[in-house]
């Protein structure tokens, strides 16, 4: 598989479905303009199958239904949107160490109130506990001067 089909693949973007044939399998993606160069059944071969084993059918039809979750509950953009948070929020802490950037993500949007810990309210609760018991201990361990 080529990398960019492969990235597609890796992020639930495209799906592959069995057509009842041997090792042939239906391309699908979210959005039909990220497969348009590529036709639409696929016959996986392979030079060895010994050290080179076709993927295990029983796998691309599970990665095929967690695609299709995914896309329909609006999930895969919700991980999307998550992700790219995660990365713009990378920081430096004062130490010049990098920070816990899922932790740094999590607190910020129970700061701002964003609809990310919405769906996970036991997890807003618990690191935003963690959050306050932790500088609470900051604070009274280091006044401020």
């Amino acid at each position: 598989m080529e990398p960019s089909l492969h990235a597609l693949f890796n992020a639930l973007q495209i799906r592959s479905t069995e057509t009842g044939e041997p090792n042939e399998y239906i391309l699908e993606a979210v959005d039909s303009c990220l497969i348009s160069q590529y036709p639409k059944y696929v016959t996986l071969s392979t030079p060895n199958s010994q050290k080179l084993p076709l993927p295990n059918p029983t796998y691309l039809a599970i990665h095929a239904g967690c695609a299709q979750v995914t896309h329909l509950s609006g999930a895969g953009d919700y991980i999307e949107q998550t992700l790219r948070y995660i990365e713009d929020t990378c920081t430096l802490s004062e130490d010049e160490g990098s920070t816990n950037i899922l932790l740094t993500a999590i607190l910020s949007s129970i700061h701002h109130g964003g609809r990310r810990m919405a769906y996970f309210p036991y997890l807003r609760r618990t690191y935003a506990t963690r959050w306050v018991s932790a500088h609470a201990s900051l604070a009274m361990s280091h006044p401020s001067q």
